[in-house]
């Protein structure tokens, strides 16, 4: 991934709300932020921000900081309290906010450059009215150069023609905020899972790493059949992270944790989800994940499997030794 920041926007579109507050006014759902290099970026903002055309304003600026990666968004004038954004779509630069004012006039947040976010991260197959089995298979964090585009195990169910539900989340939240062209809300992933599955004689939930946390959590709150989940996160929040020292990921779930209450990111278990049947695996040898799925709960409902390797990446020696077929296709 380039380090090279886009220095200036050229956006000229605050206005003064309160004394203390200014907003960004922009015109429909979208703004174009012309950068030092390479034409023009879309942003598109939450609907917490209210749009109208502007002909004045202030400009404003990225300034990166020492890691390269976190920068802080200034305006020449008052704290900008109200406006969020979401993610930035077709084109080089995603800005996602902390929402959280560090001091009177800056805001940090998170710029990734260097590749364009896909339109959508959800595939389903078929229909899933005519599968008494469904799926849902939630695909990792992938490679922090670039945009996830395909979709985890797809080869696995190329012979499964309905009840199945790809999803991917390229804004590396750990689908803690909405999954694109799917959900909006945490709340609104839950009522589309709930419809998906609704009717099932059974439902399987899979996931990989990020996508391992996701199968547990929904999973568990839907109380489905059966999660089947490899190297999985089991607690993401700040203070379980600093006492295991886990520094994976660190820019992303810092941002998580400051975007998302604790609440929501522990997982509770539901009193009924003691009939979801919970496979686990997991390198035995990896200290980290080990330290992870050490923090599950374990009861009767619960297997897991410790694979003699180092390696967080296990899916992959899994997936080509047949293993993880014959654990998403038990006879």
């Amino acid at each position: 991934m380039s380090k090279f920041f886009y220095s200036v926007l050229d956006l000229k579109a605050w206005s003064k709300v309160t004394d203390d507050q200014y907003l960004l006014l922009v015109d429909e759902s979208s703004i174009n932020l012309k950068s030092s290099s390479n034409g023009f970026v879309n942003l598109y903002f939450s609907s917490e921000c209210r749009l109208q055309d502007l002909d004045n304003g202030e400009d404003i600026q990225i300034i990166p900081s020492e890691s390269g990666y976190i920068a802080t968004l200034a305006v020449k004038k008052n704290s900008v309290k109200s406006v969020t954004v979401t993610k930035g779509r077709n084109a080089n630069l995603s800005v996602i906010f902390s929402g959280d004012v560090i001091s009177n006039n800056v805001i940090e947040c998170l710029v990734s450059l260097g590749y364009k976010l896909p339109q959508s991260d959800v595939f389903e197959k078929g229909f899933p009215e005519n599968a008494s089995h469904r799926y849902v298979i939630f695909t990792s964090f992938g490679n922090d150069n670039s945009p996830v585009e395909g979709f985890e195990f797809e080869g696995h169910f190329k012979n499964i023609e309905d009840g199945v539900l790809f999803l991917r989340d390229n804004t590396r939240q750990w689908y803690q905020g909405g999954i694109t062209g799917f959900s909006s809300s945490f709340e609104e992933t839950c009522l589309k899972l709930r419809n998906f599955i609704a009717g099932a004689e059974n439902v399987t939930f899979v996931g990989v790493s990020m996508g391992g946390f996701a199968a547990l959590q929904f999973g568990q709150y839907l109380s489905v059949s059966r999660i089947l989940v490899v190297s999985p996160q089991i607690n993401i929040s700040t203070s379980f992270r600093n006492e295991i020292r886990e520094t994976r990921w660190k820019r992303h779930l810092d941002l998580v944790n400051q975007k998302f209450s604790e609440r929501q990111l522990l997982m509770k278990v539901p009193p009924n989800s003691s009939k979801t049947l919970v496979e686990i695996f997991v390198s035995s040898n990896d200290e980290l994940d080990m330290k992870h799925v050490s923090a599950f709960p374990i009861s009767s409902n619960v297997t897991v499997h410790l694979v003699d390797s180092d390696d967080h990446y296990l899916a992959g020696r899994l997936a080509s030794s047949g293993e993880l077929f014959r654990a998403l296709f038990p006879s």
